[in-house]
């Protein structure tokens, strides 16, 4: 007979210090004194992450919060490739926090690290602590899909391997994409309610101003959709564009 050995849960303890990192914010995306010190800082505090061994590294994703919120924040905040001044902004130091960032996230999504958590809970820790979700994996394949192709379409096939959940989230994130009158409610609604708001006098931006700000929601959800599909393998991007029933 097999000599089966029980996979012991990993036991994931808060942290006795927190990192402290700070949160990315929008000024951030443009150099000046004050962001490259938010930058020096948060790479620093990410090298040290990236250097503990893997039970404590858990233990900070997990369980440190200023960790969850500087990943956060910089998949949120940070400028896009595709936005105006995008490469007026680029530095090494920005250079070298985006491979910080992509490193962390790379790691969380890699299983089998030794001593770290066995692949069914490290899916479970990642989805029940909300550290991924499906707008967070849009994110990720706009920022680094561009330079990092191959390794982002890993990230985020192991992260579906690890937690079959999200194919489910990502399924029902797609419905309002396929229902096209959605989408064109979505227009009119915001159409309306930019005439609407001119008006009453409740906006100062002309009519040509908050057309360019509908157009560049839509290219920026197009964007996103794109940068997904393009990163990930057929079987990860299908429920795109399965029918609705």
């Amino acid at each position: 007979m097999a000599n089966t050995k029980a996979i012991r849960p990993f036991s994931v303890k808060p942290p006795q210090k927190s990192l402290g990192l700070l949160p990315y914010l929008p000024q951030d995306n443009v150099p000046s004194e004050t962001s490259d010190e938010v930058t020096s800082a948060i790479i620093e505090d990410l090298t040290k992450l990236l250097r503990m061994p893997t039970s404590e590294f858990w233990c900070h994703v997990v369980m440190d919060g200023s960790v969850s919120k500087c990943l956060d924040s910089y998949l949120q905040y940070r400028q896009r490739p595709y936005d105006d001044n995008a490469d007026g902004n680029y530095t090494k130091a920005a250079d070298d926090l985006a491979r910080k960032v992509f490193m962390v996230l790379l790691r969380i999504t890699t299983p089998g690290e030794a001593d770290g958590p066995p692949a069914s809970q490290q899916g479970q820790l990642l989805y029940e602590n909300w550290i991924l979700d499906i707008p967070k994996v849009f994110d990720i394949c706009v920022l680094f899909g561009h330079a990092n192709q191959s390794l982002c379409r890993q990230l985020v096939e192991n992260l579906f391997r690890l937690q079959p959940s999200y194919m489910n989230d990502l399924a029902g994130s797609a419905a309002p994409c396929r229902e096209r009158h959605t989408i064109v409610d979505n227009l009119r609604h915001m159409q309306t309610s930019s005439y609407k708001a001119l008006e009453d006098g409740q906006s100062s931006a002309s009519p040509a101003q908050q057309m360019l700000e509908v157009v560049a929601y839509f290219h920026d959800v197009a964007a996103t959709i794109l940068a997904f599909v393009t990163v990930c393998s057929r079987p990860a991007s299908f429920p795109l564009f399965q029918r609705a029933s």
